[in-house]
């Protein structure tokens, strides 16, 4: 009898367990300098159509209009790419250029499962630490994997526009 409650108590805590290790995903904080909502650590697209968040996301991405030209080459290069983008909900921005960004990813079908969005708080840090080892110092940060190898960063807003500068990183030129 004791046996059976010994394998339910460590059903439960392997259960426990379990739970506590899931990632945590589109976590909202508070903003210590202006006490508005932020977003921290992974996230998701959809956390974007929180209210907080939608009005200046939905303004950039629906007001961007990329060079198609430019997007089909794009098209073409982007097999084996993954991206990494380091950004904060606080940065006007990472306000601007991610919804911006996302519109160019839409526009050409990139496949989802090889993005990543991390957002950081003002000391540019995530809850589970993505930033480390990775240089953030500025955001946003979009960092192009070709092959499992970086090839470039885009950092803060473009050289020339958003799909120029990754056009050039996909070849091998700076912008």
């Amino acid at each position: 009898m004791i046996n059976i409650y010994i394998k339910i108590a460590s059903l439960i805590m392997l259960l426990i367990t379990l739970i506590s290790c899931k990632d945590v995903v589109n976590k909202v904080a508070v903003d210590e300098k202006t006490g508005q909502p932020m977003l921290v650590g992974l996230t998701e697209r959809t956390a974007f159509e929180q209210p907080e968040f939608l009005e200046w996301f939905n303004t950039e991405y629906f007001g961007y209009e990329p060079d198609e030209f430019i997007l089909s080459q794009i098209k073409e290069l982007s097999d084996s790419v993954n991206i990494q983008i380091f950004m904060g909900t606080w940065c006007s921005d990472s306000r601007r250029e991610l919804p911006r960004f996302l519109r160019i990813l839409d526009e050409f079908e990139f496949e989802q499962t090889k993005l990543q969005i991390i957002n950081v708080d003002r000391k540019k840090k995530s809850p589970t630490h993505e930033e480390r080892n990775k240089n953030i110092e500025f955001v946003p940060t979009f960092i192009i994997n070709k092959n499992g190898t970086e090839v470039g960063r885009i950092v803060e807003f473009p050289i020339i526009t958003l799909e120029s500068d990754l056009l050039s990183l996909l070849l091998g030129i700076e912008p």
